[in-house]
């Protein structure tokens, strides 16, 4: 890797990252067994020319469709992958040497992977991490008693890990992730399968974290409610490239070009008119049938067009204007850039 030097006043600093995976051509699959393993690889660009630069504090929100390049940077962040190209700070520190001083900064916790032990409580990795990252004592208890109250665990630490709830295990190994108060926490899918309770205290202790502690957060989720509770910034990825760097305010105002119109129709008989009013407005409009209401997504400088044209049809309808979620607002973008449904 080409390092260049660059400045340890901000927790990350990327410029033209990059990094590529070889795998074996598909186009060898079904053919003779020698054929493929004496066929080329190829290169696939799991991450292309990243630059991005993460000050201390912020917590970032990471976003893109399956296969983005969204795992592919927690693990160059953290040490786990190695840059093919380009250059990488985090903390001060070259991820990619692993050096203690490094290890000790950052914190990864990965809702699809579990450090806790399965047949053990979680009391038993709190001391074993204790140890392991030489956290004093005095420190450790104080730390480990907050954790625990913020995270309502209660008695649940004394309980083997099996006999938890997903919920329960999320906000255990949370609690054993942050012990030694990492200055980074690199979250990857952190409320994956949680029920709705679960998801919200995780979110109210993970901003109190950072509120509290300063710490730099990175988090990556499909989740949309997490992104917009937690994040003031938002970085987009598609197919390895960074397209968009900026506030969720103005992706919201970037791409939430469209509007939402609830048709809610009294009269069984008006039904067919509105219909036919709706098939007359432009092409880009699409209309389908939920909760026995006619749903309508279109342009907002069409809005006004077609509110016009129910509006003789009077009070045997219900007519209302909602702007799109940002989760809308994301899957109609990476709808347009050609990528598969979440």
């Amino acid at each position: 890797m080409n390092d260049i030097d660059m400045g340890k006043d901000c927790a990350i600093e990327a410029v033209g990252l990059g990094r590529d995976y070889q795998v074996r051509s598909r186009r060898t699959e079904g053919t003779f067994w020698w054929r493929r393993l004496l066929a080329r690889p190829e290169v696939v660009r799991g991450l292309r020319e990243i630059t991005l630069r993460v000050e201390h504090g912020e917590f970032l929100g990471l976003i893109g469709p399956n296969g983005a390049g969204k795992t592919t940077t927690v693990k160059l962040l953290s040490g786990l992958l190695h840059p093919t190209s380009g250059s990488l700070r985090v903390q001060g520190h070259r991820p990619a040497a692993r050096s203690p001083g490094f290890l000790k900064d950052i914190a990864v916790v990965m809702g699809q992977h579990s450090q806790l032990w399965w047949e053990l409580p979680s009391s038993c990795m709190f001391d074993l991490h204790r140890v392991l990252y030489e956290i004093p004592t005095p420190v450790f208890k104080e730390r480990l008693s907050e954790f625990i109250d913020l995270l309502h665990l209660g008695d649940l630490v004394d309980v083997p890990v099996r006999e938890l709830s997903l919920g329960q295990r999320a906000r255990c190994q949370l609690a054993v992730g942050l012990l030694h108060g990492p200055k980074l926490l690199l979250l990857d899918e952190p409320t994956l399968g949680l029920d709705v309770l679960a998801q919200r205290q995780i979110r109210e202790f993970l901003r109190r974290y950072n509120k509290d502690t300063g710490a730099t957060v990175v988090l990556t989720s499909h989740n949309m409610a997490d992104i917009k509770y937690l994040c003031a910034r938002l970085v987009v990825l598609h197919q390895g490239a960074l397209i968009y760097d900026g506030s969720i305010s103005e992706f919201e105002e970037l791409r939430g070009n469209t509007a939402q119109i609830r048709v809610g129709v009294k009269e069984a008989s008006l039904e067919g008119e509105v219909l036919e009013v709706l098939r007359r407005v432009t092409p880009s409009a699409a209309c389908r049938q939920e909760d026995g209401q006619l749903i309508l997504k279109a342009r907002r400088d069409e809005v006004g067009k077609i509110v016009g044209l129910l509006a003789p049809l009077g009070e045997g309808i219900e007519v209302s204007i909602e702007e799109l979620s940002l989760e809308d607002i994301v899957l109609e973008a990476f709808e347009e850039l050609g990528a598969p449904k979440q």
